[in-house]
């Protein structure tokens, strides 16, 4: 890829790159967000990105800390920046001059009977509960190329049956062709599946990220979140906790709404609260709650508004068919942007 004579962004993403960028005359940006590649025999893959300085002010921004790059040069005087964590090689040619490390880093998540805590909430585990109804599935996560959905199921021993938990997870993939993507399902018992096949502990490489298994926990690295979900199997009443981390540059649009690189932003019950405005999002609490003041609604006009404390109604609305529902009839669903 190569600048023109503007200002211009360029972003490297994805997995086994090997890209070469040319900067303009412009003040251009380049920011590198590789993912880790394994190969089929297991061996990760170096992503190797060359970057040329322009005639402007050109920024290099590598996604990560500034602890996870290590910063070389080569014998030609070339600076070079290496992460081992995503397996990518960043090799400079020419004046670059500013070098930024970019993290996002916010973490939203639920777990027990389910508890959500909003991606802006820093100071409690807890930011408001949603029960939905023992046996139906639930949108958590919507973004494109991405749908994360949960089957809930009885809290048994609560009293009620209002009280649910997360008994499975599904996990819709895509990368450049939503109509093929790769499916996950990770159940309470510790079980995944990938694509329909049973996966034992290891490292599995999908088109769009990285399944890792180890135990009765999966991490599934993606281009904008990392996601680990957790089963309580010891628990009496096994169910799966999550939490999903940002770990993409976002920005905040015309609407207010905090977009990735892919330039949507994400909803679903846990999802609409990466919003980037720093403020958590506090809701109603307990049995029978279904994130009342916390999460929004599409009111009778087909406006889409916050919810007020006490409503239940709306957790209909987030209603799916099955854990790979990626086709529901909702301004909601955001798999496709």
């Amino acid at each position: 890829a190569e600048g023109g004579e503007g200002n211009d962004r360029i972003i490297v993403r994805g997995q086994g790159q090997d890209a070469t960028i040319y900067g303009g005359e412009g003040d251009d940006e380049i920011w590198v967000a590789t993912n880790p590649t394994i190969s089929e025999n297991g061996a990760p893959i170096t992503n190797t990105v060359r970057v040329y300085g322009g005639e402007g002010n050109d920024t290099l921004k590598l996604q990560g800390t500034e602890a996870d790059w290590v910063k070389s040069t080569d014998e030609n005087g070339n600076v070079i920046y290496t992460n081992a964590q995503s397996q990518t090689r960043v090799v400079t040619y020419g004046d670059i001059e500013n070098v930024k490390y970019v993290t996002d880093g916010e973490i939203g998540g639920a777990w027990g009977d389910p508890h959500f805590r909003d991606f802006d909430n820093t100071t409690s585990k807890t930011s408001f509960d949603f029960q939905g109804e023992a046996g139906k599935t639930y949108n958590i996560l919507s973004d494109q190329g991405l749908q994360f959905n949960a089957e809930f199921g009885e809290f048994s021993g609560a009293g009620d049956k209002q009280a649910t938990i997360m008994s499975k997870v599904g996990l819709t993939l895509a990368d450049n062709d939503p109509s093929n993507p790769d499916k996950v399902q990770f159940n309470a018992d510790g079980s995944l599946t990938i694509n329909g096949e049973v996966k034992e502990d290891g490292t599995y490489q999908l088109a769009n990220g990285t399944v890792t298994k180890q135990g009765d926990k999966v991490t599934v690295d993606t281009e904008e979140y990392v996601i680990v979900l957790d089963a309580q199997t010891g628990h009496r009443v096994p169910h799966i906790n999550h939490d999903v981390q940002v770990k993409t540059l976002g920005t905040i649009n015309e609407n207010g709404q905090r977009v990735g690189i892919d330039g949507t932003a994400s909803h679903g019950i846990l999802g609409q609260t990466n919003d980037g405005d720093g403020q958590a999002r506090n809701g109603d609490r307990g049995l029978g709650a279904q994130g009342g003041g916390a999460i929004e609604k599409i009111d009778e006009n087909g406006n889409i508004v916050m919810t007020q404390a006490g409503e239940t109604a709306h957790a209909s609305q987030y209603e799916v068919g099955d854990l790979f529902d990626t086709d529901f009839d909702s301004p909601f669903n955001k798999y496709r942007g």
